[in-house]
């Protein structure tokens, strides 16, 4: 099996990164639209800010 060269190992080194990036965003998008308007209110987020956010695309 061939070995990887240091720059193909960088590659996919950031493509891996952004994926984990990625998911880890989405996962705490979930999170805030799944709390309570007071929840929210508690973290100075209000309800229409956790909405247009959770709508927010996993890479944006």
């Amino acid at each position: 099996m061939p070995k990887l060269s240091r720059s193909r190992t960088t590659v996919l080194h950031q493509i891996l990164g952004w994926m984990l990036r990625a998911v880890a965003k989405r996962r705490t998008r979930v999170h805030l639209s799944e709390l309570s308007d007071e929840q929210l209110l508690d973290i100075g987020v209000s309800p229409a800010q956790a909405r247009q956010e959770s709508k927010r695309f996993f890479w944006d």
